[in-house]
């Protein structure tokens, strides 16, 4: 019973305070526009550059596969649900360019894709599993979001193109001395053993 009239007694008291319920019921979707308009669904994309070092090779049935070039596609096909895209994918033609672009961090990751693998996802090396290279600032959050969703869209390509479950093999390449770092490196921003 107590509580009833507690629960009675407020709700006087928020009659009496026209201001109070007004602020309340008009603020909260205030807010919820503001995080809405600043935070947009989306608009994040995380940089990824292709080095295509593979050159398409003829399959039977009179067709050609090109591996480095239907990965830079199935990447860029990458979207959120709101149809935005989730990866800037660009072409680099030298590494050390890629590297340096990493660094500055105008991408999260460089996807290798290496000479041959057209050919053994054609099953012209038999089982063994062709490598692509995934080269980034392990520290770098966006790299790791990066990763996963690069990862996620080779292994589904390889699906499609072969009916096999795993046919390539995505292989870490740190980038600098970013798997050497140590917890207290990783966590205080600014300190670095090199120094």
């Amino acid at each position: 019973m107590r509580l009833v009239r507690v629960f009675t007694k407020t709700l006087r008291e928020q009659r009496r305070d026209v201001l109070a319920i007004a602020a309340t019921v008009s603020f909260a979707p205030f807010f919820v526009l503001l995080y809405w308009l600043f935070f947009p669904s989306g608009s994040t994309t995380y940089g990824v550059l292709v080095l295509d070092l593979d050159a398409p090779v003829r399959i039977e049935g009179g067709g050609s596969l090109d591996a480095g070039g239907d990965l830079a596609r199935a990447l860029e096909g990458v979207r959120y649900p709101g149809g935005g895209p989730l990866l800037d994918v660009t072409a680099v033609a030298d590494r050390a360019e890629a590297e340096a672009m990493l660094r500055d961090r105008e991408a999260a990751l460089l996807l290798i894709v290496p000479a041959g693998l057209s050919e053994d996802l054609t099953g012209a090396e038999g089982d063994v599993p062709g490598e692509v290279m995934l080269v980034g600032d392990l520290a770098n959050p966006t790299y790791a979001v990066t990763a996963v969703v690069v990862s996620e869209t080779i292994r589904a390509y390889v699906d499609e193109v072969t009916g096999a479950e795993v046919r390539v093999v995505a292989v870490e390449e740190p980038l600098g001395g970013s798997a050497s770092r140590s917890e207290f490196e990783t966590y205080v921003p600014g300190s670095s053993s090199s120094r």
